[in-house]
């Protein structure tokens, strides 16, 4: 027989039939009865560590509220949602085969290879999310270190997505949310917006990141800074430099009219739509990696060539009238060989000029 039932909570607490329909919870203490168990090492904790943790400093009463309440959701569910036990003195025990639990199956799947996908979609946010707690009460420490230690796993896996070239902005925007201080989430997106050329995106994102770290007393990165200033160099070469070297007349009235447009006396009729013709004849260049051929190999520095890339790309760079392929674009090529020819087309295809194209 499938599971009659499912229990949500990651993310705000949902309890549903099979049908989709929600199960009815008599009230909050139903709630932390049914999270405290599924939660639990087997399922099952015994009476009186449950009745401590949600009914705190009542003695002997204690239990006898754990009862009432477990009559009560035996109404509500069934009795085979809390398997009879011989005697009152027995652990109390959550029926996992009418109750499907999302914790269970999200810590099953991150353990499993390929697991992210579905360990991630079951990850809908912190755990119980939006549950009242009472400053004291016991359930806070206990609920606490679950949702801190299910947050770590959540985390890990969007950052192994990541980085196995399988993320997505949702995703990085994801990873953010759970670690506002997660710079590599915010590389991802600069990156991202970087490609496109949308500095201006990408210059938000940055922004987003330094605020985050200067709200909780730190500083980004040098790579990150380095990354933004990479950001804005290739686009503007790539971009509004290369539009105004190959058409400097369009270039011309874009600007005359931005600046009429910026008046507050007599702005100027914006310009009518037009195509703009490819640019041709432009020297276009791309800087590949270096191979490190010093004897022995290990005594050689092991970023000494990337050193050495870099420095010439952006050199080259500041160079009016060419179009020089970014270093992050180059660097997919570190380590193969092949005709100079074919890589050319690869990296700019739109640009012509690479017919004299050699290897450094």
């Amino acid at each position: 027989m499938g599971a009659q039932l499912q229990l949500r909570l990651l993310g705000a607490f949902e309890l549903r039939r099979a049908n989709g329909a929600p199960a009815p919870v008599p009230g909050r203490q139903s709630v932390a009865l049914l999270a405290c168990l599924g939660l639990a090492d087997d399922f099952t904790l015994a009476r009186d560590r449950l009745a401590r943790l949600i009914w705190p400093g009542r003695g002997e009463q204690a239990d006898a509220s754990l009862r009432q309440e477990l009559a009560r959701l035996r109404r509500a569910l069934g009795d085979e949602a809390f398997p009879a036990t011989g005697t009152g003195s027995q652990p109390v025990r959550l029926n996992v085969d009418l109750i499907d639990i999302d914790v269970a199956r999200f810590r099953a799947a991150s353990g499993q290879q390929g697991g992210e996908s579905e360990a991630l979609a079951l990850y809908r946010g912190p755990l119980l999310d939006g549950f009242p707690l009472r400053p004291g009460e016991p359930l806070v420490p206990w609920l606490g270190g679950h949702r801190e230690q299910l947050r770590d796993i959540a985390r890990a896996l969007m950052l192994r997505t990541l980085r196995a070239g399988e993320g997505s902005p949702a995703l990085a925007e994801r990873l953010i949310a759970l670690d506002p201080l997660c710079e590599e989430a915010y590389r991802y997106l600069i990156r991202r917006a970087a490609s496109q050329g949308d500095l201006g995106e990408a210059q938000r994102r940055f922004q987003a990141c330094a605020g985050a770290f200067a709200g909780a007393g730190l500083e980004t990165s040098l790579e990150i800074r380095a990354l933004m200033d990479d950001a804005r160099a290739e686009i503007a070469s790539s971009s509004a430099h290369m539009f105004q070297v190959a058409l400097p007349s369009e270039a011309a009235r874009s600007t005359q009219w931005l600046r009429a447009a910026l008046s507050p006396t007599a702005p100027a009729a914006r310009p009518a739509a037009a195509a703009l013709a490819e640019p041709s004849g432009r020297p276009s260049l791309a800087v590949l990696p270096f191979d490190d051929l010093s004897e022995p190999a290990f005594a050689s520095d092991p970023h000494l060539g990337d050193f050495v890339t870099e420095e010439i790309t952006a050199s080259l760079s500041r160079v009016r009238g060419l179009f020089v392929c970014s270093r992050h674009s180059a660097s997919a090529y570190r380590g193969r060989s092949g005709d100079a020819r074919a890589i050319a087309s690869e990296l700019v295809p739109r640009h012509r000029g690479f017919d004299s194209l050699r290897p450094l």
